[in-house]
């Protein structure tokens, strides 16, 4: 399969002869055909230098297939030479997207019979289901998802990964097809439960389907493109941006048209109705009837998104493997950051967002392992040889504590299925299980060997380094999907109905206020304050300035307020702490990415690169890296107007919310869930250009960038914090926590580490049990009881579960605290005592002068 797979070669660099080339054999006075001693004779014999021309030649027959394809199109180049065929492949790539989207939009969308299907499988699972409820779970989709874990489960203890016997591989095959089949049907049936997974699983079926569908037509025919075309499964994807773009604009299509030509505006009206129909409690907005009815408009980003993949494979534009998937995975990144930014405007919208950058990493993952030459284990050796290179300046253990936060839980219950697998393996009494010869070193394992060595790598960690790394990162999330989603949106939502009823001039001056503040704070980000003030500025302006003018008005403030802020934090922030040599080492203002980011800044002209990371980076550490990096701030100021095209939107999504709530049975609701998406999707677009303006530059300006002068304080800091770091690292080293003397460190480390991992999971995957649904046009006293937060959870934004998480966060934010505390006291004990009384005494070693300046040591050291 792997070899299918792969890239293929032309057959004359295979051995195989070339259908356009005469093959002729040697003289006979040279290597004639030869005869074998039984009197078989053989074909040509070719000498190393003969081997040599052939090589050359199929390379430059393969360079020149690749010239060609560059120099044409691809769907031209095929449909010239075999037209039928293509064709033939046209439509079946047509029938293979439009299928399956088709049956979706049917069975999972309020265009079709979604509504249906949900309350159908709603009442299923509750009124549950005696076999399921005998077992455990009380509904048939719980059920069957646990059989689907079992059934796999069982596979691994029986070894099915190694069956070779023809039988029993056909056996392994039908089996997970049947498990395939029920994992499909247990989605279906929790649909109501978790509504985001038939999108989930349409965008991995589909990459899936189309790797199907290559298979069977090589097998078919290997040469179904003509001779002079690659039958990789990589050469199948550079067919497939066409049909992928087809569907998608039809089902765009169809979805507007079904909203304004069919009276199916997101309104009140419809939210009401969703919600009584699929009988959603606790006056929550209903998750499930939000995605009903934008379903279609998702899935045509979903198609959109993979056309634009598999476009990154067209001949010019081939990319490696691991570097699309790391691309994808920053992709998941920034959507985390935008779903954050929108979470004021729609709950639904937010974790459409979530889960379909997270669907998307793992369908990318799966074609990349399909892409690459020997499968996944190929694709995980590169990831493990080129990784640190591929993310520059990155160490690995922020990648260790990023699989161990993230699936760290999975691996602990992992420890008693490998148990079970290796005492089947022992006992002989299975044929299908591995055979391990008593008396070996294998049979002295009580885990299965494979997993003993990936263990054994793992000891070899520092995990001192992996857990504190898993807090930081656990943090990071949890400001995201906590911090910001939800209490940033419950503080200006409480400020919408406190000063609802002020007058126009104190509006616009407390929203620029509180506007400014909150783009003071790093993590926060400017979409929410733009929507806030679309609702404000346009309810209290509309009576004096009309409706459009209100809104351009709100624009217009809110641009201002932006503008303001960036030249606060360039100026008062940026300017100001630059002059600090930690802080600038903080911000690696020697590294390659920050010196292209000073090139690309530094620009006179408004390129698309510096429009790009102006106004989609992160507000605060953009404006303010650029005080640091003393960019002029005109240019900044100039490079930051285009920003209106990200605060339009966001504000204008404020403004048609508020409309709807004016005018419930008009379209209001449509257009703003539209112009949240559109904001939405210019912060995404913004990013994405910048990370490749920058790659870019890397790339072809490397000389440049390596031309600008290193700032030798922050030299000179960096190389006094190696040995500081180094000393840092070593007291607090893993080995070090193994003894009885500071195994309370470990300890609490461990604890810090825990807790962060069990609130990361529990926020991601019981959102619903831990927070309220809450939007920016809500209202404290009618959607939270009354209250904005309690400790009980009976009423505000947190429920009882929620509350623990946040004890759990802060306990965990402590813990680490403290463990650095602890680390850094007895790091500088350690330089203390390194220092001879006489340096210390006349303070001729420069090197302890610094530590003495910037407070590392005490003077008594």
């Amino acid at each position: 399969f792997a070899r299918s797979s792969a890239r293929q070669l032309p057959p004359s660099a295979v051995g195989f002869p070339d259908q356009r080339t005469r093959v002729s054999c040697h003289p006979e006075g040279e290597l004639g055909r030869m005869a074998s001693e039984d009197g078989v004779e053989h074909g040509p014999v070719e000498d190393g230098a003969s081997l040599l021309k052939a090589d050359e030649r199929a390379k430059s027959r393969e360079s020149d297939l690749e010239d060609a394809s560059d120099r044409e199109d691809t769907w031209y180049k095929i449909g010239r030479e075999t037209p039928v065929k293509a064709g033939c492949v046209g439509t079946i790539m047509i029938l293979s997207i439009g299928l399956p989207t088709l049956v979706y939009l049917i069975a999972f969308s309020g265009m079709g019979y979604g509504e249906e299907v949900f309350t159908h499988t709603r009442q299923s699972n509750e009124g549950g289901w005696e076999l399921a409820e005998s077992f455990g779970p009380t509904s048939l989709g719980g059920f069957l998802a646990t059989m689907v874990i079992v059934a796999l489960v069982v596979m691994y203890l029986l070894d099915a990964e190694i069956w070779t016997d023809t039988i029993a591989v056909r056996v392994r095959r039908l089996l997970l097809v049947f498990i395939a089949l029920m994992f499909i049907t247990a989605v279906i049936l929790l649909a109501a439960e978790y509504p985001y997974g038939p999108l989930c699983l349409l965008l991995i079926g589909i990459p899936i389907l189309q790797v199907v569908i290559h298979r069977v037509i090589m097998k078919i025919d290997p040469r179904w493109l003509g001779a002079a075309f690659p039958t990789g499964f990589r050469d199948y994807l550079l067919l497939l941006p066409e049909p992928l773009i087809l569907i998608a604009t039809i089902t765009l299509a169809s979805w507007l048209g079904w909203v304004i030509e069919g009276d199916n505006e997101w309104s009140k009206e419809r939210k009401s109705d969703y919600a009584e129909d699929l009988d959603c409690d606790d006056n929550q907005d209903c998750l499930g009837g939000f995605l009903l009815w934008i379903s279609p408009l998702l899935c045509a980003a979903v198609l959109y998104f993979y056309a634009a993949f598999a476009f990154t494979f067209r001949p010019g534009r081939k990319q490696s493997e691991l570097k699309i998937l790391g691309a994808v995975m920053l992709l998941v990144i920034l959507s985390l950051w935008v779903a954050s930014s929108l979470a004021g405007v729609s709950e639904g919208l937010t974790a459409g967002i979530f889960f379909f950058a997270l669907a998307a990493l793992v369908a990318v993952g799966i074609t990349s392992a399909l892409l690459t030459e020997g499968g996944l284990e190929a694709l995980l050796a590169e990831m493990k040889e080129k990784g640190e290179k591929a993310v520059s300046g990155v160490h690995p253990d922020w990648l260790r504590a990023l699989f161990v936060l993230t699936a760290g839980p999975l691996v602990i219950a992992f420890f008693p299925i490998s148990y079970l697998n290796q005492r089947l393996r022992k006992c002989s009494c299975l044929p299908c299980t591995k055979y391990v010869e008593k008396g070996s070193d294998e049979w002295k394992l009580r885990l299965t060997h494979e997993f003993h060595q990936r263990l054994e790598r793992a000891r070899q960690w520092n995990w001192t380094s992996v857990l504190r790394k898993v807090v930081w990162l656990g943090i990071a999330y949890q400001i995201l999907v906590v911090v910001v989603s939800k209490f940033t949106v419950l503080f200006l939502a409480w400020l919408n109905t406190a000063i609802e009823d002020w007058s126009l001039g104190a509006i616009v001056g407390i929203t620029m206020a509180v506007g400014l503040i909150l783009f003071l704070l790093p993590p926060v980000p400017g979409a929410p304050i733009y929507v806030t003030a679309g609702i404000l500025i346009t309810a209290s302006g509309r009576d004096s300035m009309g409706d459009a003018g209100a809104v351009c008005f709100a624009i217009m403030i809110s641009l201002a307020t932006k503008l303001i802020a960036c030249y606060l934090q360039q100026v008062g922030i940026g300017g100001t702490i630059g002059s600090y040599v930690w802080i600038r080492q903080i911000c690696m203002v020697n590294t390659p990415m920050i010196k292209c980011f000073r090139l690309i800044l530094e620009e006179g002209c408004l390129t698309l690169s510096k429009v790009g990371i102006l106004i989609g980076g992160p507000d605060w550490p953009t404006s303010v890296l650029c005080g640091i990096l003393k960019i002029p701030l005109v240019q900044t100021q100039i490079g930051t107007l285009p920003a209106i095209i990200l605060i339009a939107p966001c504000t204008m999504t404020g403004a048609f919310y508020y409309y709807s709530g004016e005018y419930p049975d008009e379209q209001w609701g449509t257009l703003a869930v539209i112009a949240g998406l559109i904001g939405g999707g210019v912060q995404t677009g913004s990013l994405v250009i910048a990370t490749f303006y920058v790659d870019k530059v890397l790339r072809e300006r490397r000389d440049e960038v390596d031309a600008i002068a290193d700032d030798e304080e922050v030299k000179a800091a960096d190389e006094r914090g190696v040995a500081l770091n180094n000393k840092r690292e070593e007291v607090a080293h893993w080995s070090r926590l193994q003894t009885d003397d500071y195994k309370w460190m470990r300890r609490l480390l461990y604890f810090s580490a825990y807790s962060m991992i069990f609130a990361c999971y529990v926020v991601t995957v019981l959102p619903t049990h831990c927070f309220r649904t809450f939007d920016l046009t809500d209202s404290v006293d009618e959607k939270l009881h009354g209250a904005a937060w309690s400790v009980t959870g009976d009423s505000g934004i947190t429920k009882p579960l929620g509350n623990a998480v946040l004890v759990l966060l802060i306990l965990s934010s402590v813990g680490l605290w403290y463990f650095k505390h602890v680390t850094d006291q007895l790091a500088r004990a350690e330089i203390g005592k390194s220092v001879s009384p006489e340096d210390a005494e006349s303070k001729k070693e420069p090197r302890f002068d610094k530590y003495i300046e910037e407070g590392v040591i005490d003077d008594e050291f």
